[in-house]
């Protein structure tokens, strides 16, 4: 999944939870990667979304500025979902993580000695999880421009 040239909310990774898999302390962890291009030739910014069942966890505000330049880089989100020690208590939490190079390394992208941008967030929902309910991780540009790309590469999740 890729958002191009747009600035809408576009879903990187949904998954339908069972109902009762949460139960009332039970957690769901979730984790997703990919690429960021931002070769626009000014500085952007992104937003994530997080919706579970009918509720938006999380919606964040524009990040930082994020520079313009030729090269992918690589960002990392990893979210929880967890029983609130009721079937009808939530709280979600998460981190996004991106990595500008200082130094572009010899294999893959990403390194070590990087000053990454880190976002951290957090939020409640009240939805009935003895139902089945879909979990949506959604990622956004805060404006479209047609040399603006946050790919989602892979995603995946776990019952804790």
């Amino acid at each position: 999944m890729s958002v191009v040239n747009s600035s809408a909310f576009t879903t990187a990774y949904s998954v339908s939870i069972p109902g009762g898999n949460l139960g009332t302390n039970r957690k769901i962890e979730f984790f997703l990667e990919g690429t960021y291009l931002n070769n626009s030739t000014s500085n952007k910014r992104l937003k994530v979304k997080i919706i579970y069942g009918s509720t938006t966890l999380i919606q964040t505000a524009n990040s930082d500025t994020l520079a313009s330049d030729n090269t992918s880089h690589h960002w990392r989100l990893n979210f929880t979902l967890q029983a609130n020690a009721a079937t009808n208590a939530q709280r979600g939490s998460g981190q996004l993580v991106l990595v500008f190079e200082a130094n572009a390394p010899t294999t893959g992208i990403g390194g070590m000695e990087s000053t990454p941008n880190l976002g951290t967030f957090a939020g409640t929902s009240t939805e009935d999880s003895t139902g089945d309910l879909t979990l949506d991780i959604q990622l956004a540009h805060n404006v479209g421009h047609v040399n603006l790309t946050w790919t989602c590469e892979y995603g995946s999740c776990h019952l804790a």
